[in-house]
């Protein structure tokens, strides 16, 4: 409870809240005095005061609520004011964006340390240190699959509930994991090289029934 004196029959000036009352309400904002005590009047006395009274109407009634620094006129006995308070509005709800690894086989996904409300547009982050033998890190998908939204780091994207991003990955080749390894010859080299190999082992033979001839007709 605060109290304040005031001289009978001047005005008086309503105190803040802050640093005279230092009232508070968790959840409201104090948003000024309001009058709880009966109607009070001023004290005009002689005939011109009555009538200076009348048409300046400075009535005080029960249920009127006043602003920090306002002033009330003429005070002509105690009044009592009490806090008026008004409710906050809700906090928006907050957001988290979550990164996945997807099956990485090391590394540490990105963390993002943030807190989104609905509307707002997050940066997608980079794959930080994540990485999976014989695969490719190829961005972010909403779905572990691959069959949701895909976000390339650097970009943005509009937030409206908590969101998971799991780390896409292309797997590598054979030629991609080995660069020094020839890749496996195709179809057609195949064909040729027994070709070859056929037509050399006849030449062989062939010179070899020359050879075995010409020695007999000796």
């Amino acid at each position: 409870m605060g109290r304040d004196t005031c001289t009978k029959g001047l005005d008086y000036t309503l105190k803040p809240n802050s640093g005279f009352t230092n009232y508070s309400y968790p959840g409201y904002t104090f948003s000024g005095w309001k009058i709880v005590s009966e109607t009070v009047s001023p004290a005009p006395t002689g005939f011109f005061a009555r009538i200076f009274s009348f048409f300046q109407k400075r009535t005080l009634a029960v249920g009127d609520v006043y602003g920090e620094g306002d002033t009330i006129s003429a005070l002509s006995r105690n009044i009592t004011v009490e806090a008026v308070w008004t409710q906050n509005p809700p906090e928006p709800e907050k957001f988290r964006v979550t990164y996945d690894g997807n099956g990485a086989t090391g590394g540490e996904a990105p963390t993002d340390s943030k807190e989104y409300a609905a509307g707002d547009t997050p940066d997608v982050l980079g794959r930080n240190t994540l990485v999976k033998t014989g695969s490719e890190f190829k961005g972010w998908n909403t779905k572990a699959d691959g069959n949701g939204t895909t976000y390339q780091p650097s970009g943005k994207f509009t937030i409206s509930n908590n969101v998971t991003l799991y780390a896409m990955w292309s797997k590598n080749n054979d030629t991609q994991d080995n660069p020094g390894k020839p890749g496996n010859p195709g179809t057609g080299e195949s064909v040729w090289l027994i070709v070859l190999a056929a037509a050399a082992l006849l030449l062989s033979c062939g010179a070899i029934f020359t050879v075995l001839y010409r020695r007999r007709k000796k």
